[in-house]
């Protein structure tokens, strides 16, 4: 573009910032977009969209940067607005030939910057070390070209890379970094969001995401002037391939229980499978082979195609992405269901007592309890777990995560810790668990079950309410793909006992207490959406309510003062978090969602049935319960926007 063309832009954009039809941060970012050198097709967009006066588009493209949350970077590839020089010839599901312009979109330059800034960070942090990372991708629009870019910018710096030669999952990602002593990885993905996003994942040496103070100390790199000299030579790029799938297998392998399972069960298993055209489907089958379990393939969803036609988002938690494997289970026969999302680290669960009943999807706080129960059950049971060695044993959960985990681990006697929300925290208390062991230096190296139990803390479940799952410390994430393995190994299990785990549930109710949940969220767009989510958040904490509907708030937790202490007596970091208590029982829980534009409320409820016919008047009365609660919340947020 030239400097006249780009000099009428700036013209039109600041007589529409005089207007206030584009905000002042808007107007700052645009300026500076506009006075570097631009791609053709990018300085097109940006004259299509002003000569349109898309100001609204345009403020959500520019009114901030992209910036950390809880999975990384993460925003809009594709916006609603595509311009005509973004859509091009456009290629098969929709996909738009680029990815759109703006400093709050995930596009090149922004992958560019954020890559940047992460080698300028472990040039820091590593700064005698001949630097390698690790990168891999989904099957999202624009991941591998992403990945490429990446790349490029890394071996141009002189920094080495370990690239999957397809598409592969985050966790197996994570693995690798470690495995191959790697000094951090990036994985292209949005998780489980809609097809019209991505982002920019980063992981440290030790297989789990960045988090504080690194996450700062990365983004405060983007945008400086790299004065490091030239390198003495490019960085070499080593493709990962089938090799790097078997050292992974063999480490998935170290979270199965019991592995006698399969030939003590009652005819054959069989587990209908879906990976929602996501990276799962590259190594859970054989994975769930190896256990001695056949899956059924959905081979409709078996496809990496990141338009994600079968379904209205990629994600295991909405009902509606299980249509096809639960159609495909009645087909068969089958009595579970399991899908995962894009970048394969959530899984979701549907299952039913006999091939006559319909399907049950479980929710991740379910999964989570009769997870713990089974894997804390039979470690004592073999002896792996005992009365001398279960202080050194834990389960490891987010505060949104059901209670009933805390009930399970006082029974068995280990250790329940609770931190803030995102599965980075739980990888970070296996860093410090590592670092007790083998000391600071050495945090980053993994933790046998064996060094764990006789010297520190072994992980017998880390679990989010949001369908994340991990056993041990082979990575420091979330895992779908060992998830899959230890979900098969409860169905097993359940089938050898002649049960089902919806029985196995409502025994966990009856001993503990019903403990029910419910997930529901305010979505708020664009940059006037960012606004309302920081005016709610501010004003219920300056005024928490009194009450909610007939339910009096008798306590509010507040996450983002110092001082809060975790169980094993370490300091949690600070977080814009609420929880108010309620009279009676139950609590609502509140926070800004770290990679959507989201509130989320977590609403929970606990009770103690006295038998089997009272606890299904409890499943009953918490649906109307949750409804009624849910309306009373949307009022009292309506009327503070509205204040």
């Amino acid at each position: 573009m030239s400097g006249d063309s780009a000099a009428g832009l700036i013209v039109q954009a600041e007589r529409a910032s005089r207007d206030q039809l584009l905000s002042t941060t808007a107007l700052q970012n645009l300026k500076q977009t506009l006075s570097i050198a631009l791609i053709d097709w990018e300085a097109e967009s940006l004259s299509q969209l002003i000569a349109q006066a898309a100001w609204d588009e345009l403020n959500d493209r520019f009114y901030t940067s992209l910036k950390f949350g809880t999975g990384g970077l993460r925003g809009r590839t594709v916006r609603p607005l595509v311009t005509d020089a973004e859509r091009g010839d456009g290629k098969p599901g929709g996909r738009p030939d680029h990815p759109a312009v703006g400093t709050n979109c995930m596009n090149a330059r922004n992958v560019r910057a954020a890559t940047a800034a992460l080698l300028r960070f472990l040039r820091t942090k590593y700064p005698s070390a001949a630097l390698r990372i690790g990168i891999s991708y989904d099957s999202r629009w624009f991941s591998r070209e992403f990945a490429a870019e990446a790349a490029q910018v890394a071996t141009v710096a002189g920094v080495d890379v370990l690239l999957f030669d397809a598409p592969a999952s985050v966790p197996q990602l994570a693995f690798s970094v470690r495995k191959h002593e790697a000094h951090a990885g990036i994985m292209l993905t949005a998780s489980h969001n809609p097809p019209h996003d991505n982002g920019f994942k980063v992981y440290s040496r030790d297989a789990s995401q960045v988090i504080e103070p690194d996450a700062s100390a990365i983004v405060a790199q983007i945008g400086v002037v790299d004065s490091v000299v030239a390198p003495l030579r490019p960085g070499e790029v080593t493709a990962l391939d089938n090799s790097a799938d078997a050292e992974y297998l063999a480490a998935l392998a170290t979270t199965i229980v019991d592995s006698t399972l399969a030939k003590r069960a009652r005819g054959t298993l069989s587990i209908v499978y879906s990976s929602l055209h996501g990276t799962g489907i590259r190594l859970i089958p054989a994975a769930l082979r190896s256990l001695g379990v056949e899956p059924i393939i959905v081979q409709e969803q078996a496809s990496l195609d990141g338009a994600f036609p079968t379904v209205r988002a990629p994600n295991p938690e909405d009902p509606n992405a299980f249509a096809m494997a639960l159609a495909t289970a009645r087909e068969h026969g089958a009595l579970a269901a399991i899908a995962t999302d894009p970048d394969s680290d959530r899984i979701g669960i549907a299952v039913r007592r006999s091939v006559s009943d319909e399907f049950t999807l479980l929710t991740g706080n379910q999964v989570s309890a009769l997870l713990a129960e089974y894997r804390l059950s039979s470690l004592f049971n073999s002896g792996v777990l005992s009365a001398a060695n279960a202080h050194n044993a834990a389960i490891v959960k987010t505060y949104v995560t059901t209670d009933l985990l805390d009930a399970i681990a006082r029974e068995h006697g280990v250790r329940c810790v609770n931190t803030l929300t995102g599965f980075k925290y739980i990888g970070a208390k296996l860093r410090y668990y590592a670092g007790k062991v083998l000391g600071a230096d050495n945090a980053w190296r993994p933790l046998s079950r064996e060094q764990a139990l006789e010297h520190g803390t072994y992980l017998v479940l880390g679990c989010e309410e949001s369908y994340g799952y991990l056993s041990g410390d082979y990575v420091r994430d979330k895992d779908a793909n060992g998830a899959a393995l230890m979900v098969a190994e409860l169905l097993l299990a359940a089938n050898v006992q002649g049960t089902s785990i919806l029985d196995l549930l409502d025994s966990l109710y009856l001993k503990h207490g019903f403990s029910t949940d419910k997930l529901e969220t305010l979505v708020f767009e664009g940059s006037r959406g960012a606004e309302q989510i920081q005016r709610l958040l501010a004003s219920y904490r300056s005024a928490p309510p009194e009450r909610y509907g007939e339910a009096r708030v008798v306590r509010v937790d507040d996450f983002s003062r110092a001082g809060t202490t975790d169980a094993d007596g370490e300091p949690l970091p600070t977080e814009l978090m609420l929880r108010f208590h309620l009279l009676g029982g139950g609590h609502v829980t509140l926070r800004g969602s770290g990679t959507e534009p989201k509130l989320k409320f977590y609403l929970a409820l606990s009770a103690t049935p006295r038998d089997a016919a009272e606890l299904e008047r409890m499943k009953s009365d918490a649906r109307e319960y949750f409804a009624g609660l849910w309306q009373t919340i949307r009022d009292d947020a309506d009327a503070r926007l509205k204040g």
